[in-house]
């Protein structure tokens, strides 16, 4: 199965092997263990959801495991084949993973070939249709918007691109927009929801990039509390100047939240643009405000301001 005919199903399997630790085989194995049917997530990653941060994907996996999810991380699938419960994964470790059913959540590769855009002098890459920063092809009146150009697999930045392409095939030239100045939030509908925005710590360190990390977590937080979803953090990636480079959220309403770190984000805020806006409180998102209030705490103790404060006071 694939995410495309899974709902299909007209009885809930009694078993199922899921290949794929991304979004959609998280989802599907929280989903179709609390409905009966005990999953097993096998990829070949090191952590679940591959382009998110390794702590996220270990607290991920540690409430599927909770729930009863077995996940194989770092494996490498030799062989699929047919067995007396429905279907087998074996392993380069020598398991056999068995199930009922067999969902395969490891991705797509692009195929476009069937489009014929050769005829059209519309240029193709290895992975995808390539366009600029307009959404233009090789045929500047061709625009590809979508998964077809390889940028960013989400549904919403799809719609997003959708909406920026037609604006730009009206506009002139230099009034076009540039798809690539907007940021594309994420999130993985899961208990406890997973939400990212930005750079995540891997880009970060391979670029060089010095940053430090503020993170408020749920359970310091009496709302959250009091709700019973003391579960999870706002996690910040902060420049020493309070550039914001990246954020991540990790808990009920996450994908609620990430959306004003987006915004931040894309308009080159700082962290102290977030500090002096009044939150709501107490709201899930005043912890956003936490974040950046803790932030402003943790420059307090530069040994220099310190000499500063008490040369003024």
């Amino acid at each position: 199965m694939t995410n495309e005919n899974i709902f299909k199903l007209k009885n809930v399997p009694k078993s199922m092997v899921i290949i794929g630790g991304g979004a959609i085989g998280c989802e599907m194995a929280q989903a179709f263990t609390r409905l009966g049917c005990p999953c097993r997530i096998v990829h070949m990653d090191a952590h679940l959801l591959p382009p998110a941060d390794r702590n996220a994907g270990e607290t991920l996996e540690a409430a599927l495991k909770r729930e009863g999810v077995e996940v194989c991380n770092a494996r490498e699938i030799v062989r699929v084949e047919k067995s007396a419960s429905g279907v087998a994964v074996v392993t380069e470790q020598g398991e056999r993973l068995e199930g009922e059913r067999l969902l395969v959540a490891a991705g797509r590769r692009l195929d476009v070939e069937s489009l014929q855009l050769d005829r059209a002098g519309v240029k193709v890459g290895k992975n995808a249709i390539e366009v600029n920063k307009h959404l233009q092809t090789s045929r500047s009146h061709i625009y590809a918007a979508g998964d077809c150009n390889g940028h960013a697999l989400f549904s919403h930045a799809a719609m997003h691109q959708g909406m920026i392409a037609l604006m730009n095939c009206m506009m002139p030239p230099f009034m076009r927009m540039d798809f690539r100045k907007y940021v594309v939030p994420w999130t993985v509908f899961t208990e406890p929801q997973v939400s990212m925005v930005g750079k995540s710590t891997r880009e970060l360190d391979a670029a060089s990039v010095k940053y430090e990390t503020v993170t408020a977590n749920y359970s310091d937080y009496g709302a959250a509390i009091a709700e019973g979803i003391a579960e999870g953090h706002v996690r910040a990636y902060i420049g020493p100047t309070g550039r914001i480079y990246g954020a991540q959220i990790i808990g009920e309403g996450s994908g609620e939240m990430i959306n004003e770190w987006a915004l931040a984000i894309q308009k080159k805020c700082r962290i102290t643009d977030i500090m002096l806006l009044q939150h709501s409180f107490p709201s899930m998102s005043f912890l956003t405000k936490r974040v950046s209030e803790m932030w402003m705490m943790n420059r307090m103790k530069s040994p220099w301001l310190r000499r500063i404060v008490r040369w003024m006071y």
